[in-house]
């Protein structure tokens, strides 16, 4: 009997055992984050990859256990945000928060136990804290003596949070740690201090000065700008502002009190022109001047950008630069035609520059952008231009016979530059219209036409803009023919410069027009002379029929 009792144990105990061997356990969650504290603004990481399942595998293999989902709580509000899944994912995610503040994470892992069914999924949670800082401002003395101590002050957000603060940069000493940092440089020149916290930092700039200074110690100034400067000196080891007390006087333009204003030509090379100051009998010498540059900058002239194409235009920058750069931009001035941009958008010598003309949305709106060449926010030079209209039936001409009784007569002048006549959309200029001039029978007397000098049409109601205007017409007719002979002059009118030509005349090149616009047919002048305003001018000698 006894013998049996304990069989009888034994088999429950195996079994038990057996049982308890058979179950799942739960996963273990782990997290960690990685930059703590991190700048607000940037992405933090947050590695749960270590988080296990105590009786698991690999999760590659269909029978084994494992870790097969995580999930995110980024605030810990009882919501998760953020879910990954394995296989496939790797329990790592991302995450930036938008305000400053110490946040706590939660993580729950869970394994794949009845996965394929069950009910059971086993899961566990954990969480870790995130500091988010916001570096303000680092304020100190703008301008110091040698020897002179200068502190530095930093402040952050959340409040309390400076003692992450970290210093770099200093004289003596070169670095420290908390809210405020002193120090002081025995050499002179522009120290920049940079204060860290956590992935923040902050950079502050001191002149570190010896006696009787100009600042900025460098400069650069467009032609034809101003520019502001300032005189210190040390009183008692300690930076004063003699401004106001002294006179200046510089090598390029004039000053009136301590402004400059730049004249030309630029300077000959970087910093071969001097802003100086004289205090109290005391005149800076070289080593305490403003090292100032004076530059030119000019943009190759152009009138327009076809829409989708680029037109290359050349720019130059005298001196070439290594110490700042010439930044470009293209800025509509008027209306909401067209657009365009500029690369490279920043240049430090002569460059030529790729503008591609983008969608011309309300035609009719000329020269209505500018192309800018700008140094430290002031527009050194700049550029009017448009982008070119392009309808698709720009020659609608004429051919069939005269309907009606009534004439308009429309003079368009499109620039070719191939011998087989293929528009050229770069070279796209329109001049004149005389939509109004209408008579019963021809001939009649051009010169009763209106003068339309303000927005000239294109073919098909397109509009479009002339920098080279019709002057002085004046109309012959010839018996039998529907020809005119014309003298005509014209004046060019293109990036401030006039020029003049004259030119013979065009034969067959009046259109008898019904109706009257927007469908106002036009046609091609064959030939191309360029000479007078370069470029633009054309002087024509070629029959143009019907």
């Amino acid at each position: 009997m006894t013998t049996r009792f304990l069989i009888w144990i034994l088999a429950v105990i195996t079994f038990v055992a057996a049982e308890t061997c058979a179950c799942n356990l739960d996963p273990t969650a782990s997290l960690s984050a990685d930059p703590d504290p991190v700048c607000l603004g940037q992405t933090a990481t947050f590695d749960a990859s270590a988080s296990s399942d105590p009786d698991g595998g690999d999760s590659s293999l269909a029978d084994d256990n494992y870790i097969k989902k995580w999930q995110w709580d980024w605030t810990n509000d009882g919501d998760y945000d953020t879910t990954e899944t394995a296989p496939g994912d790797d329990g790592v995610a991302t995450h930036t928060y938008g305000e400053p503040g110490t946040y706590t994470v939660k993580l729950k892992v869970t394994d794949n136990d009845d996965a394929e069914g069950g009910t059971s999924d086993h899961w566990a949670t954990t969480t870790c804290a995130v500091t988010v800082v916001e570096l303000g401002s680092v304020d100190s003395d703008d301008v110091a003596c040698t020897g002179q101590d200068v502190e530095f002050t930093a402040t952050t957000s959340p409040a309390g949070g400076e003692d992450c603060v970290s210093w770099s940069g200093g004289g003596t000493p070169a670095t420290g740690t908390g809210a405020t940092f002193t120090t002081s440089w025995s050499s002179v020149g522009t120290k920049t201090i940079t204060a860290t916290c956590g992935t923040c930092s902050k950079t502050k700039d001191v002149d570190v000065i010896d006696g009787l200074t100009v600042l900025p110690r460098k400069a650069y100034v467009c032609m034809n700008d101003t520019k502001d400067f300032k005189a210190w000196t040390c009183v008692d080891e300690e930076a004063q502002n003699v401004t106001a007390s002294s006179t200046f006087s510089s090598s390029n333009g004039s000053m009136t009190g301590n402004t400059l204003f730049t004249a030309s030509p630029a300077s000959t090379s970087e910093g071969s022109d001097f802003v100086q100051a004289t205090y109290d009998g005391d005149t800076t010498d070289s080593s305490h001047d403003c090292d100032l540059t004076v530059i030119g900058v000019e943009i190759e002239c152009f009138d327009r950008v076809p829409p989708g194409q680029t037109k290359d235009v050349d720019v130059t920058v005298s001196p070439s630069l290594t110490g700042t750069e010439i930044t470009l931009e293209v800025v509509r001035t008027a209306g909401t035609s067209g657009s365009a941009t500029v690369s490279p958008s920043s240049i430090t010598g002569d460059t030529t520059v790729a503008i591609t003309g983008g969608e011309q949305t309300n035609v009719g709106n000329p020269y209505n952008l500018d192309l800018r060449a700008n140094l430290d926010g002031c527009e050194c030079e700049s550029m009017s231009f448009s982008v070119c209209a392009h309808p698709d039936n720009f020659y609608a001409d004429h051919t069939g016979p005269v309907p009606g009784t009534h004439y308009g007569v429309a003079v368009y002048y499109q620039w070719v530059s191939d011998s087989d006549n293929t528009l050229d959309l770069d070279q796209c200029k329109l001049t004149e219209s005389f939509d109004n001039c209408v008579s019963d029978n021809p001939p009649f007397d051009v010169s009763d036409c209106p003068s339309m000098l303000g927005e000239p049409m294109m073919g098909n109601g397109e509009a479009g803009d002339a920098r080279v205007v019709l002057k002085d017409v004046v109309y012959d007719y010839q018996d039998g023919h529907n020809e005119y002979d014309q003298e005509q002059k014209y004046e060019c009118l293109r990036c401030g410069a006039k020029d003049s030509l004259s030119s013979n005349h065009i034969d067959h090149w009046v259109h008898w027009l019904i109706p009257p616009p927007p469908y106002v047919p036009c046609w091609r002048i064959m030939t191309t002379v360029t000479h007078g305003c370069p470029g633009l001018d054309v002087s024509v000698d070629e029959n143009i029929t019907e």
